[in-house]
């Protein structure tokens, strides 16, 4: 049989000790390493840091990235005078001349270009602190910035710079400046959706913004026509698919007039505090001629809402009366239709999660909502955004406006 040979035990040690000594010796490598790369990191960000034009908590505009987004801005600017009927060039002599007493054009686009880099900053620290980029947004990135790489400079890198030498950008600021315009317009959606249906997994904001709406209640009593109503008590649609409608009869003008005159006692009662605001409600269900679907929950406005701008188009007067009415009265309003007497109350509690006729006021609560949302966001840390001294090495004037190197995100 073959001898198996037996390491002796000192060399066991032996060998032992001198493994753990390599490993030992690795480890302290890896770890300098390690610390190298990490101050060298340290050190780098912090020299980008310091050179940095506008800074707040890690987010920071290099020089380069600061003349793109003043160019890019710039066109904007110019874009929006013109469309409010200001006669632009980018001239000396156009942003010289005089807006306000001895403020320029300049002037007021340097405050303009100064908040859009502070609130691009800060929707930039948003993003980063609760969302990343995925890979298909890198992917979009980049193939969007090739194609003006390869359009505009026939995809050299350094006939780029050449043809953006006029702005004081270069290729990579390009890069870098247009994916922080993509996660200053895209922070909104990314972490709110689309249309703001995160929303909802943030009620408290919702009940907060909901305060923001005026709830009304709305006794219509109609003094010119009536609804032409079928065998079953429907109404009957007409040819163009609105309700069809007939002219008052005698008697029944005189009718509206014991109405009115029960609806008008019944509000000044209630302002007065002589009666109680159920009178309100009684009437309504006894005379109501408006949309009986919303009779129990009442109508909700706010001035950014669809459905209150489709509302204003018919009864503008309504709602502006509504929004200057104190909680708890009441007031009459001429209107098309005759007169609508109006009652605001508090909103009611999540509201806009109610089913029936009512949901259609909050058709766009969650978008609005995300919309205050995030402004306050950005509005919360706008201030605390800095402009380094540097930034007056950037002279607005003498930057170009600029069309042709954007990107198509």
């Amino acid at each position: 049989m073959k001898r198996i040979k037996v390491m002796p035990k000192k060399a066991k040690r032996d060998t032992a000790a001198l493994t753990k000594r390599v490993l030992l010796i690795s480890v302290c490598i890896l770890l300098g390493l390690v610390m190298i790369l990490g101050a060298t990191l340290g050190i780098v960000s912090g020299v980008r840091r310091a050179r940095a034009l506008v800074y707040f908590d890690g987010i920071d505009i290099s020089e380069g990235e600061a003349r793109y987004l003043v160019s890019y801005y710039k066109a904007q600017y110019m874009a929006n005078l013109s469309r409010g009927g200001v006669s632009v060039s980018d001239t000396p002599e156009f942003w010289s001349s005089k807006v306000l007493g001895d403020s320029t054009y300049l002037d007021y686009l340097r405050i303009s270009t100064e908040s859009y880099l502070r609130q691009l900053t800060v929707a930039n620290k948003i993003f980063d602190k609760n969302t990343s980029l995925t890979g298909k947004d890198r992917d979009n990135l980049k193939i969007a910035t090739e194609e003006i790489l390869s359009y505009r400079a026939q995809g050299s890198r350094s006939t780029f710079g050449e043809l953006c030498k006029k702005y004081g950008f270069d290729y990579s600021d390009f890069v870098s400046a247009t994916e922080k315009i993509y996660k200053g317009w895209s922070a909104k959606t990314k972490i709110f959706g689309d249309k703001g249906e995160n929303m909802s997994l943030f009620p408290d904001y919702c009940e907060e913004f909901l305060e923001y709406y005026t709830h009304v209640d709305l006794l219509f009593i109609r003094t010119e026509e009536v609804f032409v109503y079928d065998e079953s008590g429907n109404r009957v649609v007409d040819d163009d698919g609105s309700y069809k409608t007939r002219p008052l009869t005698a008697e029944e003008v005189a009718e509206r007039e014991v109405r009115l005159e029960a609806a008008r006692r019944a509000i000044n009662g209630i302002n007065a505090g002589s009666v109680t605001p159920e009178r309100f409600y009684e009437l309504l269900a006894q005379y109501g001629e408006g949309d009986k679907s919303m009779d129990e929950s009442g109508y909700y406005f706010h001035r950014e809402s669809e459905y209150t701008k489709e509302f204003s188009e018919v009864f503008d007067e309504i709602v502006l009366a509504s929004y200057e009415l104190e909680e708890g009265m009441c007031c009459e309003i001429e209107c098309d239709i005759g007169r609508c007497f109006i009652r605001r109350v508090p909103v009611t509690d999540g509201a806009y999660l109610k089913t029936g006729a009512v949901k259609d006021c909050f058709s766009d609560f969650y978008s609005l909502t995300s919309d205050l949302v995030y402004q306050r966001l950005i509005d919360e840390d706008t201030k605390l955004v800095e402009l380094r001294d540097i930034w007056s090495v950037i002279d607005l004037q003498a930057i170009p406006y600029n069309t042709d190197f954007v990107a198509r995100l």
